[in-house]
Formats: C-alpha cells, sequence, structure tokens
C-alpha cells in the first residue's frame, strides 16, 4: 500500500467535487428521475450544494434537466449513457474485494465498505447483484499473526508536514537506540504490514526513516517543492530490493524436519531453498540463509531435535558446546 500527498490544500476539496459530480451522473443514470433532497441525503451535502453541482454538470455539456411536480427532480436524457471508465464485471469486482483498514486508521481512514456500498448502488442493474454478492466473498487482512501494531505517535504532525510541504525536524532512533536529530523533507508515507515508514529527503538524498521510532518532530519556516517525477511506489520497489540485497548473509546447510518448513510460526520466515535430495532419515536437506552466525545458532537451537547442522563446521560446533554447556547445568 502506497500512500502519498501533493502537498495543495485545494486537492482534497476538489477531489471531493468530482467525487460528488461523478456520483450525481451515476446516480440519475442507474435510478432516473431524483429530487434534490433525495440526492443530498444520499450524498450527505445539503440541497443548495446540489444545484451548484448540477448547474455544474449542464455548463460542461452533460445534458440533465429539471422536471416539475410532486414526483419532479434532475433527469438525464434518455438518450445519454456515462460508461463507467469502462469497467467490466471482473473488473468492477477487483475494486469491492473487501479488507481490512489495518494501519490506515493510524490517518483516521476507516474501513472502505461505504465506497463499497456506493459504488454498488451506482452500478447498472445487470450487475448490481452480482457484485453484492461476490463483495461479501473474498476479505484482505494484511496483519501477522501475533504481532503487535507499531505505535505511531508523530505520523498525524508528519501527515500534515507532507500536506503542506514543509521541512521539520525529527529526533529518530535508531535500531540500537541511539538517538540522532535530522532536518527532512518529508515526501509521503509506505504501510508494509502493520508498520508505518516515512519517505523523506534530506541533503539531497533520499532516506526511510520507520515512524514508530520517530520520537520528536518540529515544524520549520521553509517549505520544498515536491517533484511530479516522483512515485513512491516505484521509489519503495527499488529501495526494498536495494535493501534485502545489501542485507548480510550466513549460509549454512540444514537437515530439517518437513513440518519446520510448512509452519512460518516456527521458521520465521526462512530464506531457503531445498537440496537435491532427502538425507537418510528422510528429512529435508536445505540451504539457508540467515544475517549473522549469532542467529543461525539462536534459531537452530530454538527448534531441537528437528533440526541437524551438515555445514559449516563452526556451527555444527557451537551447536555441541552450548548443548554441552546446557547439559552441564542440569
Amino acid at each position: 500500500m502506497y500512500q502519498c500527498y501533493t502537498g495543495k490544500k485545494s486537492d482534497w476539496r476538489d477531489s471531493m467535487r468530482a467525487d460528488r459530480l461523478l456520483s450525481i451522473l451515476l446516480s440519475l443514470q442507474t435510478e432516473g428521475i431524483m429530487s434534490a433532497k433525495t440526492l443530498a441525503e444520499k450524498l450527505e451535502v445539503s440541497e443548495r450544494t446540489i444545484y451548484r453541482d448540477v448547474d455544474a454538470l449542464s455548463f460542461s455539456g452533460v445534458p440533465i434537466y429539471a422536471i416539475r411536480g410532486s414526483h419532479g427532480g434532475f433527469a438525464l436524457d434518455r438518450h445519454y449513457h456515462f460508461d463507467v471508465a469502462g469497467l467490466t464485471l471482473p473488473e468492477i469486482k477487483q475494486l469491492l474485494i473487501g479488507q481490512s483498514p489495518g494501519p490506515l486508521t493510524d490517518l483516521g481512514i476507516e474501513s472502505k465498505q461505504t465506497i463499497i456500498d456506493k459504488l454498488i448502488m451506482n452500478l447498472p442493474h445487470s450487475y448490481r447483484n452480482e457484485a453484492h454478492q461476490f463483495s461479501k466473498r473474498i476479505y484482505l487482512d494484511p496483519s501477522n499473526w501475533f504481532e503487535d501494531h507499531d505505535e505511531v505517535p508523530s505520523l498525524v504532525s508528519i501527515k500534515k508536514a507532507i500536506e503542506e510541504n514543509r521541512w521539520i525536524h525529527i529526533n529518530y532512533q535508531k535500531r540500537k537506540g541511539e538517538i540522532i536529530s535530522r532536518e527532512i523533507a518529508p515526501y509521503g508515507f509506505v504501510a508494509k504490514m502493520d508498520s508505518w515508514y516515512l519517505i523523506a529527503k534530506r541533503r539531497e538524498q533520499m532516506r526511510v526513516y520507520r515512524v514508530s521510532r520517530i520520537h520528536a518532530v518540529q515544524f520549520t519556516d521553509q517549505v520544498f517543492l515536491f517533484p511530479e517525477n516522483f512515485n513512491i511506489g516505484h521509489f519503495w520497489t527499488k529501495w526494498c530490493h536495494e535493501f534485502e540485497m545489501s542485507r548480510p548473509s550466513y549460509w549454512a546447510v540444514l537437515s530439517v524436519d518437513s513440518s519446520v518448513l510448512h509452519d512460518r510460526s516456527i521458521n520465521g520466515g526462512w530464506t531457503y531453498r531445498e537440496e537435491a535430495q532427502d538425507d537418510e532419515e528422510g528429512r529435508k536437506v536445505i540451504r539457508i540463509q540467515f544475517e549473522t552466525h549469532e542467529q543461525a545458532l539462536r534459531d537452530i537451537l530454538s527448534l531441537g531435535s528437528k533440526v541437524k547442522v551438515i555445514e559449516p563446521a563452526s556451527l555444527l560446533e557451537a551447536v555441541r558446546k552450548t548443548i554441552k554447556t546446557l547439559v552441564g547445568m542440569y
């Protein structure tokens, strides 16, 4: 999930009105004649706003007209048809998949169920029933099992700085606990699973900061120009690849019980490949990447008899030594 703000204060108002005009257009196309009162209740705005929006649609060339009488209202010319961006039913279904709001709740964005309901209501009758049934059958939950959601008390302040394109001072806690101060230009947020990351520029270089480690935010009077060609999704994909390639690696060959490979809660998401043949006991032989010797030793000992070290010899010796020490303690 990528979230980026341009910093233009009028953007959200223009976007809201564009959405409302589209909703009026779709509602009239699917429902026929609708009164200003009905449209206002449906879109949660005043009747005066509806009249202004109808004037705007008419001025832009949409053949919309008023019908007088107790059952009157607004209607589209019967020969006019608005194609919803050429969406097919399979494409509509992609938009209808339910999803846990996850970290978006930190930004004050709730579940998109209300949007789904509005979309279904404005679909052509031939699509509406099938789309409604589909929307109840698939749900995406991006969170991990048994993991706490990051606390991000500085998120709202940083969001404001992003919207205003304003430089900020932050106090940032590095991985080993050291606190550093930085002046940065915040470009946007990325939510990966249940964690927020801030993409920012510092000294003409792009940086990534975990938002839960930002403990203080101070606004400056200086603003920056957000580059029009910057794409946060492209940046994040490239940065993640470079980050993974830069991680230290420590390779080992292990003989493991098959249950270890099938249960992520046991193996913690190991990166490995299976060797050509199983060992004499029928267990899988894998070549696996750890970050360090210490991590490898810790993970292997935690799995007891389900894992046996084949190589390197230094890791095998470390396991034997640790086990001997434990036996001596008891």
